[in-house]
């Protein structure tokens, strides 16, 4: 039974896809027209640059789980969904620290 990797993968992606299209589609057009926007956002008593991001936009992990949970509370409360923001300025070894969900 040989594995077929072209068409495994071109399945997956489809699927993948089809499920990015279904969920960014929930999305109102306000929230995502600011995608990879950037802004300036405060932090203690300083305002810092950041770039607000599409669940799309991190690396499958934490962070993109952490905001799907997030986007399915609020969606069932009927609320707006929290930011997800990158700070400018993170290296890649402290990317845990580099994300954070802010409101709007």
């Amino acid at each position: 039974l040989a594995w077929d990797f072209p068409r495994t993968y071109s399945m997956y992606r489809k699927q993948f896809e089809e499920e990015k299209a279904e969920i960014l589609g929930e999305i109102s057009d306000n929230v995502r027209k600011r995608f990879r926007h950037l802004a300036f956002t405060k932090w203690n008593k300083t305002y810092l640059p950041v770039i607000e991001l599409s669940p799309y936009d991190v690396e499958p992990g934490a962070v993109r789980d952490q905001w799907m949970d997030m986007f399915k509370k609020v969606k069932r409360a009927g609320r707006p969904p929290t930011r997800l923001i990158f700070w400018y300025g993170m290296t890649w070894e402290d990317r845990g620290e580099a994300y954070s969900f802010v409101p709007k």
